[in-house]
């Protein structure tokens, strides 16, 4: 597997690395805070790799 980096891929292949980790970034306004959550299953790094070729 490859580095990426988020803020230089293409806006497509930034929501299939979304979709793929199921990534969620819920935004805590009260706190200012950002929450990162990363699922990891039988299928991510195949569909990472897709993303991110």
């Amino acid at each position: 597997m490859s580095e990426v980096r988020i803020e230089e891929i293409h806006e497509d292949t930034e929501r299939q690395l979304f979709e793929a980790l199921r990534l969620e970034l819920p935004y805590h306004k009260d706190t200012n805070q950002i929450e990162c959550t990363v699922t990891l299953a039988g299928t991510t790094p195949p569909a990472t790799r897709h993303a991110t070729h």
